[in-house]
């Protein structure tokens, strides 16, 4: 069981690492030393250690109003709360 999850960890890492690189050569430019040094460190958050956490709500920010809120939010959830935030500029 332990060995199929790293498998799929490290199929997903390398997905990543592609978008990455597909991003940069698309856009004609990028830091990529800091994006792909880090990808196993997120990898290994999103699917393995942040998983776990039983009951989690995601708070997705997307706007200026949500995300002003989203300390109030967090300090009165009962719950373990992640803040993720959209792909849109919340501040402008």
């Amino acid at each position: 069981m332990q060995n199929s999850l790293n498998k799929d960890l490290k199929g997903k890492a390398n997905w990543v690492r592609q978008e990455i690189l597909k991003m940069a050569i698309s856009s004609n430019r990028g830091h990529l030393g800091g994006s792909l040094s880090c990808v196993e460190i997120l990898i290994a958050l999103h699917y393995k250690i942040m998983s776990v956490l039983p009951n989690m709500e995601i708070l997705t920010v997307n706007d200026t109003e949500t995300a002003k809120k989203a300390p109030s939010l967090a300090y009165e959830s009962k719950k373990p709360l992640y803040i993720r935030l959209g792909a849109k500029d919340v501040m402008d």
